[in-house]
Formats: structure tokens, C-alpha cells, sequence
């Protein structure tokens, strides 16, 4: 298996934000594996399965060490892809990797609620310099609860692209 930590300094390097969560499949019944689009997989956080549907719990927590999957400081230009089906409007984090205190997200994706029909999706990324967490790109979208939605960001020093059931939806000046 080759090292974790032994990343490129000028290549292409891909981390799979999933590896992490499949310790939590073993060890909490809330955490299932699923299909998700084109039945690709996805991880499942379950509330009650009353039917066959799945609900999503807040509060599920799934933390390992940052440094076992990703690099000291973040890269400074990169990409994210995320597949989610959000089942109710209330929005939240989707994915959080916080400082080793728990006190900053250095990088993460929030959904909000946004008015009537739509959501906000902010990218979060801090520097060591930040004192609280901070969006440096938002963007207002067409709602998608209960169905399966492909988010991609394209990060560069200079701007954010959003790109909203594989279309490039906008792009955004990172703020300062």
C-alpha cells in the first residue's frame, strides 16, 4: 500500500474523502453503504427506517485524523466532487475537515436554505491566519431536495466555479 502522506508538490494528487468514513461503516449502525447515482456508492447516514426510504441524522459524526488522508496545509488549488441527496431543506455541512482543535473549519461545504425553491451551497476554506471559518464562494441554486445532485467545485488562487448537475453553474472571485 503506498504512504498516505507521500504527496506530489507539483502533480496531480487524488484524496477519496470516503476512505475515512469506511471505518465508521463497521462501527456505528447509523453509517450503511448505498447507491447513489448511476448506483455508484455512496455512504448513508441513517435516522429510521420505517420504510424504504433513508433519512439523514444531523450530528453524525465520523472523525479521524486529517493528517492520515490529507496534506499539513490544504491544497492551495484543487477540486471537490460530491454526489448528495439531501432529504429535507434544512441544510447543514456535508462534509467539515476542522482544525485539530475543533474550532475552524479549514475546509468544508455548507448547504443553507435560501428562500423559497433554493439552496446556497458555500465552499469554507480558512487559513492558519483565520480566526472563524469563512465562505470564500457562495452560490444560489435551484433546491434539490430528495434528489440526487452532483456539486463539483474548481478551486484556483483566484476564483471559485461551481459546477450544478455537471454544468458549469457560475463562477466566483475568492473573497478575501
Amino acid at each position: 500500500m503506498s504512504d498516505p502522506l507521500a504527496f506530489k508538490k507539483n502533480g496531480e494528487t487524488e484524496v477519496d474523502l470516503l476512505v475515512p468514513v469506511e471505518s465508521a461503516l463497521n462501527s456505528d449502525p447509523r453509517v450503511f453503504r448505498a447507491k447513489g447515482i448511476d448506483s455508484l456508492p455512496a455512504i448513508g447516514i441513517q435516522l429510521h427506517r420505517k420504510s424504504i426510504e433513508f433519512r439523514f441524522q444531523r450530528g453524525v459524526e465520523i472523525a479521524v485524523p486529517y493528517r492520515l488522508y490529507l496534506p499539513r496545509r490544504f491544497f492551495p488549488q484543487f477540486s471537490l466532487l460530491a454526489s448528495v441527496k439531501p432529504m429535507d431543506r434544512r441544510g447543514g455541512y456535508l462534509f467539515a475537515i476542522v482544525n485539530p482543535y475543533d474550532t475552524l473549519v479549514d475546509v468544508g461545504v455548507l448547504l443553507e436554505p435560501a428562500g423559497s425553491g433554493q439552496t446556497n451551497i458555500s465552499l469554507i476554506y480558512s487559513s492558519r491566519r483565520d480566526a472563524t471559518s469563512r465562505a470564500i464562494a457562495s452560490f444560489l441554486v435551484p433546491e434539490f431536495v430528495q434528489q440526487w445532485t452532483q456539486i463539483a467545485f474548481e478551486v484556483t488562487k483566484d476564483s471559485v466555479t461551481l459546477y450544478f448537475k455537471c454544468i458549469r453553474f457560475a463562477e466566483r472571485e475568492v473573497s478575501s
